[in-house]
This record gives C-alpha cells, sequence and structure tokens, in this order.
C-alpha cells in the first residue's frame, strides 16, 4: 500500500464546487482511498493580469488493498493564521483516520473511518453595489481595493469562515483466483457546512456593525445587500459503489472492466434572506434541494503487447 498527496487548484467557474468533485471521483475510485484532506484556500494567481483567486487543496490517498494485515491511526490537528481584507483570524481543524486490511488465502479486505473537522477560510468578499438612490447612512469601516479585473472597490465584508464536518466510512472487498481479480469498493461520505459567522466590515458612528442598507462613506455612496451577508448551512450524504474485474486473456494480452455508481442521497442547502443581526431579518430564507441525483460509470480496457513490435492499449 503506498500514499501520495495530490494537490488540486481551479479559477474557472466555480472552483470550491470543482475542487469537491474530484474529491468525490477519488473517493468513488476501487483502488483509492482518501485518507485526508486539507481546508480549500483561496490564493492569488500567477501570471498575466485579469486572472480570478484560485482555490486550492491537497489530498491525502493511498492506493491498493493490503497484501498482510495493517492497521492504521492517524490523529492530526492543523492551524492556520488569516489576514486579508478585514479578517484576522485563527482557522483550526482536526482529522482523524483508522483503517484495517488484511489477506486471508484468495480474499482481501479493507476497512476505514475518516473524520475531518475543518475551519476555512471566506471564500467571497463582498464589495459595494449600486446607490438604491434611499437615504444612506453614514459608516466608516470599507476596504478600498482592486478585484480580480483590477477595479478599484469598497468592500464592506466577507462570506466569514466555514465550519466543515466530513464523516467518510469505506469498504473493500477483493478475491483472486488463478489469473483474475475481483475488487468490490463501498464508500459512504455524510458532510456538514456551517457558513454562520459572515463578517461585515462597516460600523456606524456608535460603533455597531451595519448589516444592510443604503450607506455612505468618505462622499461615497453604496449599497449592502441584506442576502450578502445572510447565513447558510448544506448537508450532503453520497454512497458510491464500484466493482473491478481484470485479469489476463493469453500470455500477450489483459482486460479490465470498470463499473461504478455515485448516488447523491441527500444534498440540502439553506441560506437566509438576511443576516440574523440584520433588522430585516424575519427568519425567512431559502432551501435548495439537490438530493436523489448521481451518475453511473462503466469502462473496459483491452491491451496486448507486442502488435507491430510495440505495446497497444
Amino acid at each position: 500500500m503506498a500514499l501520495a498527496y495530490i494537490g488540486l487548484g481551479a479559477n474557472l467557474g466555480e472552483p470550491a464546487l470543482q475542487l469537491q468533485r474530484a474529491i468525490e471521483a477519488m473517493r468513488a475510485s476501487p483502488g483509492l482511498t482518501v485518507r485526508a484532506e486539507s481546508s480549500f484556500y483561496r490564493t492569488d494567481p500567477l501570471g498575466p493580469p485579469g486572472q480570478a483567486d484560485y482555490c486550492n487543496a491537497v489530498v491525502l490517498i493511498e492506493t491498493a488493498i493490503p497484501e498482510r494485515e495493517e492497521f492504521h491511526v492517524d490523529v492530526g490537528y492543523f492551524s492556520q493564521r488569516f489576514e486579508a481584507y478585514g479578517v484576522d483570524e485563527q482557522l483550526d481543524g482536526y482529522k482523524t483516520f483508522v483503517s484495517y486490511g488484511n489477506r486471508v488465502g484468495d480474499a482481501s479486505y479493507y476497512f476505514s473511518y475518516n473524520r475531518l473537522e475543518s475551519d476555512a477560510q471566506p471564500q467571497t468578499y463582498f464589495y459595494g453595489g449600486s446607490d438604491t438612490g434611499a437615504p444612506p447612512q453614514s459608516v466608516s469601516g470599507a476596504i478600498r481595493a482592486r478585484d480580480e479585473l483590477s477595479n478599484t472597490r469598497l468592500y464592506f465584508g466577507d462570506s466569514g469562515e466555514v465550519a466543515t464536518t466530513t464523516d467518510n466510512i469505506k469498504m473493500k472487498l477483493g478475491y483472486d483466483w488463478e489469473q483474475w481479480s475481483v475488487l468490490a469498493n463501498i464508500a459512504y461520505e455524510g458532510r456538514e457546512g456551517l457558513s454562520t459567522r459572515p463578517n461585515s466590515y462597516l460600523r456606524d458612528s456608535n460603533g455597531n456593525a451595519v448589516w444592510e442598507g443604503n450607506v455612505e462613506q468618505g462622499g461615497e455612496v453604496f449599497s449592502v445587500p441584506a442576502s450578502r451577508l445572510g447565513v447558510s448551512e448544506q448537508d450532503r450524504d453520497s454512497l458510491s459503489v464500484g466493482l473491478r474485474l481484470r485479469g489476463e486473456l493469453s500470455e500477450r494480452s489483459a482486460l479490465e472492466a470498470n463499473l461504478n455508481r455515485f448516488a447523491i442521497l441527500r444534498d440540502e442547502a439553506r441560506s437566509s434572506a438576511a443576516n440574523p443581526n440584520a433588522p430585516s431579518f424575519d427568519g425567512s430564507g431559502q432551501v435548495t434541494d439537490f438530493g436523489d441525483t448521481g451518475w453511473t460509470t462503466a469502462e473496459l480496457k483491452w491491451s496486448v503487447d507486442g502488435v507491430f513490435g510495440e505495446d497497444v492499449d
């Protein structure tokens, strides 16, 4: 069994969603086990100007199934100091990984449990919208900075740290006979994400946080949409089932077949229409349900050695 670290990064479309889908694909692979994953980090792009910020993460995987009795326990704590715009926070995380595997005759088995609790830095920073025409409230605290297109903006807040808890349970069963082997894989993942601490950088004349409305700072009037600083929660449960068969057809040819099913059992997101500290907050919001979806993949590989003097797949 080997360990490997894989770096992930994206800055197009919905980067955080793309990284999450990549991790799910690795969890669904019969030959891999995700032992640990980092929080998602927002990083500045390198190269030509005008690029969007990157979302990055690192994943620790282990490959194959044990050929002998193996027991692993991995417990860890990690911490990061993050400062950007109006954010200055200590972000902490904890991980626990336990696995056991063995081989008995021609059969092998593997079980693992992985729990990750992490606080991730804010992924979105909000700048002022257009003047709504309403009488503005005088504020201070907005931060003048450039956006990804080098336009100067007044940033009034961010989405706050995201507290994520992930539980993953995985089981692999393998069997070898003669020149053939079969491997079955079942993995369940439950994930809860809480974004309940958005940050408002704005303060009124009494030092109180301002969460919405038309505001004015230094003669510049802009709006703070109530929904920008709302709170949110996401619950997601998924199940992956995979089967792999491979073996030799002859001394020169081999066959491998893979069948995988990934199902999202539950994917609910709840967001408030305003921050609970805002005067307009009345408990209303939005619930989005993407559950009961998924995909199935099938793959067949045939390789032959020595065709036209070369190996062919």
